[in-house]
């Protein structure tokens, strides 16, 4: 993976899916737990922590609403970025062997985790919220029909 912006890195509802398919896929893992063939319970709690965390941050980007306050504190069910980043490369290097068709959305999860962005971009993404949140708070009447 390069450090270019992943082609679908802009359709945060996309991340968000993915977000969420790879939280199943760590609920699956922890119901499996205790079985002989899984890895040890601790890690998959670990892991579905994490991925619940990522599935929640992706919903908040991808409704525009603000950080969850308990999203980087372990305690309180969230994850450090180091364990998101260990969470993203694991589930990318699963899907290059099983699910080809997810590399593209993970590879764009992990270069949001890695990503450092223009300040050209920021400014232009914040001129965009802020013209949805005026849009929202200042609604257009609509035309009635006579």
């Amino acid at each position: 993976m390069s450090g270019e912006r992943p082609f679908i890195a802009h359709r945060y509802d996309v991340m968000a899916a993915m977000a969420h398919r790879i939280r199943r896929l760590c609920e699956e893992q922890s119901a499996k737990a205790g079985t002989s063939e899984t890895r040890s319970a601790d890690k998959t709690a670990q892991d579905l922590r994490v991925a619940k965390a990522l599935a929640a941050d992706w919903d908040s980007v991808a409704e525009y609403m603000p950080e969850p306050s308990w999203l980087h504190d372990p305690r309180a069910g969230g994850a450090f970025p180091a364990e998101r980043r260990a969470l993203l490369q694991e589930m990318l290097t699963r899907a290059q062997a099983k699910a080809p068709q997810h590399v593209e959305a993970i590879e764009s999860l992990i270069w949001w985790e890695t990503a450092r962005i223009p300040v050209r971009t920021l400014v232009e993404m914040t001129l965009e919220l802020r013209a949805r949140a005026r849009a929202k708070l200042n609604p257009q009447p609509k035309d009635r029909a006579a």
